[in-house]
Order: C-alpha cells, then sequence, then structure tokens
C-alpha cells in the first residue's frame, strides 16, 4: 500500500497535535467539536478500509481550523479565511479549513458572518456529496494517480498539514497581480504570527521535526538528502523572512550537516548557499561570534570549488559579511566588503540578492560619509523592490527602512519619520502581532521621531513607539538579547527629555532614575556583546553623560563624555560626525554647569567645523551649538560675538527654510534613471577614481 505524500510532507513526522496547542488545552474533545471531527468510518462508503480517509487534507485542517480562527483578529477572520484558501495556480491553500473554522465558530455569529459560514457550509456539502455520487457509481479513486489501487494513509497530523501549506507558499513563484503584492506569503505570515502569538510554537515545532527527521535519513541516499536539503532551505528561508531566526537557524544547521556529509562538488555548492542562509539569521540575531565563524566555513568550500576551477558568485556572502562588520561597527572593513560584493553583481542573479547588496553598501556608504553614493544606491534599491515584489512586500519595507536611515544622516528628518512609518505599515499588515520585524520598525520610528521633536519637546508618539518595540522584544527573545539594547537606550533618551521638561520634581526623579537603569542595562550589554573599544559601547557612554548631566552629577557626566570621545576618535578619526556628537555634548557641559568656557568655547567651534564639513552649513545640530556659543560669549560680556552668532543663528534659519521644504520622499523612487548595470558601475567607477578609502 503506498502511503500519502506530498512533495514535501515525507520529510516530517507525524506529531500529536497536543505540541501545537498552549498548555492546559486537550487536542481531543476539549478542542474539537463533533461537527469538526472526521466522519465516522461509516460515512466513507463501502469497501473503506481502516485507517483510510475519504479526504485527509479535510481531517487535517479541521484539528487545526478552530485555533486559526480564535488567533485571526476578531472581525478580519472571515476574509482572512476567504482568501487564504486560495494559492497559486487556484489550488486550495488550506481545503476545508474554512469549513472546519465554522464549525469551531460561535452559535450565533453575526448576521454576514452567519450568511458566510452557510455558503461555504453549503458548498462543503455538495462537495462531499458529489464524491458520494461517484463512490457509488466507481468513478472515485482517492489520492491515486493512476487510479489501480487505493491509498493506505495515517491521518495527517498539524504539522503535516502546517508545513506543506508553507512549503508550497515560499516555494511558489510570486505571480505579481495589479497591485504587485505576493498575497499567498502576505496572508501566511499573518497565519503563523497569529498561532504564535497564542502559544501556538508552530516555528519551534517545524524546526525541531524537521532536524530530526534530517538525523533519521543521514544514512539514506544522496536523492534523499538532497531532496531534504531544498526542503530545508525553503522552510529555513520561510522561517528567516518572518523573523523567528532561532528555528531558521536549526533547520539551516540540519541542512549544513547534510552536506558535509559527501565531500562532492555538488555538496560544496549546496553547502556555500546553506552558510549564506545561515549567516543571514545569525546576523539577524546577533551572534555576530558564530556569523564570523559561519563566514570562514563558506571561504573553505569557495577554496575547494577554485581548485577545482569551479566558481560561485560571491555577492551574497560579501553582502552578508558586510551586514556583519556594519552591526559590530567595523565601518572601514564594512565598506570594503561591500566594494566586493558590488563587483560580483550580474544580471542573472536574483533581484532579492541584488537589493540586499544595494541597501548593505549604502549604509556602509553612509557610515563613512560617501552620501551621494548612498542616496544613489538605497534610491535604486527601494525602486528595484518595489518594481518587483510590490508596495505591500516585507523586503519594500527593508528598503525603506534603509532609506530612512540615509534620510536621517543626511538631516532630512521630516522625511525620514513618514518612511519609517510607510515602513512600519507595511510590517504591521504582513506580521502584525508579536513580530520582531514589527519590533525594528517600530524601533527605528521612535528614534527618528524623538530626533524629530526634539526642540518641540512632544515625545509621545516616540515614547509609544520605543514601549512597542520593547514590549515585542522582551516578549520574544530573552531579556538580555542584544537587541534589547538599543530600544532601550532610544526610551532613556526619551525618558531623559521628558523629565527635563517636567515641572513636579518627584516625577522627575522617577524618569531620570528608570532612564539611568535603561542605559546601564544598554550599556553592559552592548560590552557582553562588543567589549569595551567599540563605537556602540562609546555611544551608550556618551548617553549615560548626557543623562548624568541632568542629574546634576557633573563629575561622572564629564568622565562619561571624554571616554565616549576617546573611544571615537580612535575607531572614527577626529573629524567623524559622532566625533562632533559627543564633543558638542561635553561643550555644553562645560558651558551651562560647569562655567569651564574657555574650554567650552573651544569645543563648540570643534563641533561646527565638523558638522559644517560634512553636511554644509544648514545642519540641524549647528542651531544647539550656536546657541551655546550665544549663551557662553553672553555669561562673559563678549557681546559682539553675540551679535554676531545671533546673525548667524538668523541666517541659519533661513537656510533651513530654503534647505528642506515639505516633499514626498517617495517621490524621487517611483522610477530610476538608471539600470542596475549603470548603478553598479557608476559606484565602481567612481570609487576606482577617488581610491581606496579604508
Amino acid at each position: 500500500m503506498e502511503k500519502l505524500c506530498s512533495p514535501w510532507a515525507g520529510f516530517f513526522l507525524p506529531e500529536s497535535p497536543a505540541a501545537f496547542l498552549p498548555s492546559g488545552v486537550s487536542a481531543c474533545a476539549d478542542v474539537m467539536t463533533p461537527r469538526a471531527r472526521s466522519p465516522a468510518p461509516a460515512e466513507l462508503g463501502a469497501g473503506t478500509e481502516p485507517g483510510v480517509l475519504a479526504d485527509p487534507e479535510c481531517e487535517a485542517s479541521a484539528r487545526l481550523a478552530p485555533f486559526l480562527w480564535r488567533a485571526l483578529p476578531a472581525g478580519s477572520a472571515p476574509a482572512a479565511r476567504s482568501s487564504a484558501g486560495r494559492s497559486q495556480g487556484g489550488r486550495a491553500l488550506l481545503p476545508c479549513a474554512r469549513v472546519a473554522a465554522a464549525a469551531a465558530a460561535p452559535r450565533n455569529p453575526p448576521g454576514p458572518l452567519r450568511s458566510s459560514l452557510r455558503r461555504e457550509a453549503g458548498a462543503f456539502g455538495r462537495r462531499r456529496r458529489r464524491r458520494r455520487r461517484r463512490r457509488r457509481e466507481g468513478r472515485w479513486r482517492p489520492w491515486s494517480s493512476s487510479g489501480s489501487q487505493r491509498l493506505s494513509i495515517t491521518p495527517p497530523s498539524p504539522l503535516w498539514w502546517i508545513t506543506t501549506s508553507a512549503l508550497a507558499a515560499t516555494s511558489a513563484p510570486c505571480r505579481r497581480t495589479s497591485s504587485s503584492t505576493c498575497t499567498t506569503r502576505h496572508l501566511l505570515h499573518h497565519c503563523f504570527q497569529a498561532l504564535m502569538d497564542h502559544g501556538v510554537k508552530v516555528a519551534s515545532v517545524l524546526a525541531y521535526s524537521f532536524s530530526r527527521r534530517c538525523s533519521y535519513i543521514a544514512e539514506s541516499d544522496a536523492a534523499v538528502k538532497e531532496k531534504a536539503i531544498q526542503v530545508g532551505f525553503v522552510l529555513g528561508g520561510f522561517l528567516s523572512d518572518a523573523g523567528w531566526y532561532s528555528d531558521a537557524e536549526k533547520v539551516f544547521l540540519s541542512c549544513l550537516q547534510l552536506c558535509t556529509l559527501h565531500d562532492e562538488m555538488p555538496h560544496w555548492f549546496r553547502a556555500v548557499e546553506c552558510c549564506v542562509r545561515l549567516l543571514h539569521v545569525r546576523n539577524g540575531n546577533c551572534k555576530y561570534h558564530l556569523g564570523e565563524e559561519t563566514f570562514k566555513l563558506a571561504q573553505t568550500y569557495m577554496d575547494k570549488l577554485s581548485k577545482h576551477g569551479q566558481q560561485a558568485n560571491k555577492a551574497a556572502l560579501y553582502g552578508e559579511l558586510c551586514a556583519l562588520l556594519f552591526a559590530k561597527s567595523h565601518y572601514d572593513e564594512a565598506y570594503k566588503w561591500c566594494i566586493e560584493a558590488m563587483k560580483e553583481i550580474t544580471t542573472s542573479l536574483p533581484v532579492k540578492v541584488v537589493v540586499d547588496v544595494l541597501r548593505q553598501a549604502s549604509k556602509a556608504c553612509v557610515v563613512k560619509r560617501e552620501f551621494k553614493k548612498a542616496e544613489q544606491l538605497i534610491k535604486h534599491a527601494v525602486y528595484l523592490a518595489r518594481d518587483h515584489f510590490g508596495s505591500k512586500h516585507p523586503k519594500y519595507s527593508d528598503t525603506l527602512l534603509d532609506y530612512g536611515f540615509y534620510l536621517l544622516n543626511v538631516d532630512n528628518i521630516c522625511q525620514s519619520v513618514a518612511i519609517y512609518q510607510a515602513a512600519l505599515d507595511i510590517r504591521q499588515s504582513v506580521f502584525g502581532g508579536k513580530n520582531i520585524h514589527v519590533a525594528t520598525a517600530h524601533e527605528d520610528l521612535a528614534y527618528s521621531s524623538y530626533v524629530h521633536q526634539y526642540s518641540s519637546g512632544k515625545f509621545d508618539n516616540a515614547l509609544f513607539h520605543a514601549e512597542r518595540a520593547i514590549g515585542i522584544i522582551t516578549h520574544i527573545l530573552p531579556e538580555d538579547h542584544l537587541l534589547l539594547a538599543s530600544s532601550k537606550r532610544v526610551k532613556a533618551l526619551i525618558l531623559e527629555e521628558i523629565a527635563i521638561d517636567c515641572h513636579n520634581k518627584e516625577t522627575e526623579q522617577r524618569l531620570l532614575q528608570e532612564a539611568h537603569d535603561l542605559h546601564l542595562s544598554s550599556l553592559q550589554l552592548a560590552k557582553k556583546a562588543f567589549g569595551e573599544f567599540n563605537v556602540q559601547t562609546a555611544k551608550h557612554y556618551g548617553n549615560l553623560g548626557r543623562l548624568y548631566q541632568s542629574m546634576r552629577k557633573f563629575k561622572e557626566a564629564e568622565e562619561m563624555h571624554i571616554k565616549a570621545i576617546q573611544i571615537k576618535e580612535q575607531l572614527l578619526g577626529q573629524e567623524d560626525y559622532e566625533v562632533a556628537l559627543s564633543v558638542g555634548h561635553l561643550a555644553s557641559l562645560y558651558n551651562y554647569d560647569m562655567n569651564q568656557y574657555e574650554n567650552a568655547e573651544k569645543l563648540y567651534l570643534r563641533s561646527i567645523a565638523i558638522g559644517k564639513k560634512l553636511f554644509g552649513e544648514g545642519y540641524s545640530g549647528l542651531e544647539y551649538d550656536y546657541r551655546g556659543l550665544i549663551k557662553l560669549y553672553n555669561s562673559i560680556g563678549n557681546y559682539e560675538k553675540v551679535f554676531e552668532y545671533h546673525n548667524v543663528l538668523s541666517n541659519w534659519n533661513r537656510l533651513r527654510d530654503r534647505q528642506y521644504s515639505v516633499t514626498d520622499a517617495l517621490e524621487d523612487v517611483n522610477t530610476s534613471p538608471q539600470s542596475t548595470e549603470e548603478v553598479v558601475q557608476s559606484f565602481l567607477t567612481a570609487q576606482n577614481v577617488e581610491g581606496p578609502s579604508c
């Protein structure tokens, strides 16, 4: 008897439905209503063998559908079920899930929902009657490709259903609709997220089952292993796209173990691809030390291929290495490797790889203050992602976040807020719930809103997004995860400004103490991950210095600022933006609180010089330096200088009004005047003319 098997289902061991359920919930009578269970054996027709189901996909869907129903947000379930039941090519992705969900629905649903359930129940009844008629006439052979035998199967578990559905959706080509969206993937991400939010650990169970299955087939032939590797790439890619990095890492590690069992050239190519995917998820999960080991392993396989006269494209690998070095604040090395990645871009590369390389190269150019190059790269990446994936795709939101990063660093703060908001809207629509991608978008929007409203003091919106980011991350990840360091830092900055403007001393002290605890926690996480001598650690020292100034602990503040300046100067040079920021903060401390006017004047002038050199006369940070100098000269009685800098500040205000008029930043990326090949060639040509900068 042949056993039922989808193209992927054979790799996954049957699991109990209880593995998917929150603790304390039974997988039998407590969950499945009589209407949601499979038909009794007597309903299967004459001659049906024990264990043979008339519609096994109905059985699997019936088991899981009640949880999908309950997980979906109120009011959205009917539409979600209706569209989720359609997939590429017209084949039902979630067969009979709508009817099973209807069986688990309340007895008296609202009017529109009641009508929808009746239609679906009627359609299901018609299909069942049609199958019975064909069975009586001898024209029905369930699940038999040849029509000559009946298939003996075991009832699929929810794991079987959700795995085959996920893999079918992720491996199918994304056919762009008129709105250029991939609806199937969007709905599947939402279903996964809804289940995870309700305690159904779908991602963990899938990763564990795949890993266990791979250990069982270690002694099988090469074809079985190759099929398992393909399944692992699809499953791991889906989990990675959804932000479940730990589970994706487990899947890719299992694939890598299968690749290492055969020391042959085809498996070397597979191993390189697996290393690239593994490096990506480890970067996303802040496992930078393991990421470095993964890159070294990939290089080993690259060397093996080179010795045998074979070459693999290295663009994706170098792009991920650039992301790793950027996250560790090794900006010179990141810039070098982004150039190498750009050299590897060809017309045959997948668009996703090209977009990712352009994004990483743009970020590397931003931190190296190569703003013209960064603008060209990120605008083309945004255009490419929107044109190929659509305006509702997660990859498009990735490019928008990096576009917002560029705008924030070139001092176009207002537009960066709008771009970050657009990216957050997309991620919420795709993932929803407590997802790590949504959390990072909240954090970026919180910081840009904080900078945008710094002068006005209206931080409610920034605080909301910072707290949302922290809430999501702490729900998903351990309390000592590095991703929390950045979110806590942003919230601490906001709380400090709110405390300064607070007229209640008790509330002020409470907010400052909370900010202090957040800054210390962020500093410890950064030191644990990067060590003392790192730009991220220096930023936390600088933030502590500002906080100590607000807490009137001036000696501690001076110590923190000096430490931050020393680290930044050694890592970034004397004239970097980060150095100017810390220099300006120390000047403010000397000017407003320690009355060291001579030292403050030197530091203000140095900060102004760096700001003008990098960003021009209209740089927003110059306002605080100009106001600081006006206060300083007024304190020492130099009224001629006071009058001079009043005029300078007035000219700066007029320049800002002309320089940054309100426009839509996305209008610039609706079209691209250059092709990808021209953008790459322009970047490399400019690099050759200028020579190495690192």
